[in-house]
């Protein structure tokens, strides 16, 4: 095991791009855990729209368009079913 002072040192001589990259992972692998409005979920979140907030609204943009369109065709479909009865 690495002593505090070690991993100090460690992440210390870690450059911006490193750092992007190891957060990008834990939240990628945390996600994989979240389930929708949940706390986890919610955290990170917070966190993701804190230091990556263009990924979150683009992220956000793609996920709204495909329920907005899925939302108009379960609606086009229930139209259609109350109309043959």
């Amino acid at each position: 095991f690495l002593s505090d002072e070690d991993k100090v040192r460690i992440i210390n001589n870690l450059t911006e791009d490193v750092k992007t990259i190891i957060r990008r992972e834990f939240i990628l692998s945390t996600f994989k855990d979240a389930f929708r409005d949940d706390v986890t979920a919610g955290l990170l979140k917070e966190y993701t729209r804190q230091h990556a907030p263009e990924k979150l609204v683009e992220i956000e943009q793609k996920h709204i368009e495909v329920y907005e369109k899925r939302h108009l065709r379960i609606v086009e479909k229930i139209g259609a079913i109350r109309v043959s009865h």
